[in-house]
C-alpha cells in the first residue's frame, strides 16, 4: 500500500485553484449623497405614520357590517370573510378607504355621506 500523497504548501501570494476573480468596484453605499437619499426616503415614508389622518374608514366598515349581517349563520359569515380575504376584497377596500376616500375627505374638509 502506498502512503498518501503529500501536497506541498504554497505561499498565500500564489494564486491557487480556489481563488476567486476580483469583483468590479461597486459604488460605496456610505457616500454623503447616499446618506441624504436614505434620510429623504425615510422621512417621506414616515409621514404616513405621523400624520394622524386615519379617518372613519366608512367604506371598510360598511363592508364589514354587511358581512356580519349577510346571514344569521355565523359559519356562512366566516366563509364570506375567508373568501373576501383570499380574494383581497377587504385589503383593497381598506387601502382605497385610507388612501383615496379618507384623503379626499381630509383635504376637501367635507364629510362624504354614504
Amino acid at each position: 500500500m502506498e502512503p498518501p500523497a503529500v501536497v506541498p504548501s504554497t505561499p498565500a501570494s500564489v494564486a491557487g485553484p480556489y481563488e476567486y476573480a476580483r469583483q468590479p468596484d461597486l459604488p460605496n453605499p456610505r457616500t454623503p449623497e447616499a446618506n441624504v437619499k436614505k434620510a429623504l426616503i425615510t422621512a417621506v415614508l414616515s409621514l404616513g405614520l405621523f400624520s394622524s389622518c386615519l379617518g372613519p374608514n366608512k367604506y371598510w366598515n360598511k363592508l364589514h357590517d354587511w358581512n356580519m349581517a349577510a346571514n344569521e349563520n355565523r359559519w356562512v359569515n366566516e366563509g364570506i370573510f375567508v373568501v373576501f380575504t383570499i380574494i383581497p376584497v377587504y385589503s383593497i377596500t381598506y387601502l382605497a378607504d385610507i388612501v383615496v376616500f379618507n384623503s379626499i375627505e381630509w383635504w376637501s374638509g367635507k364629510d362624504k355621506k354614504m
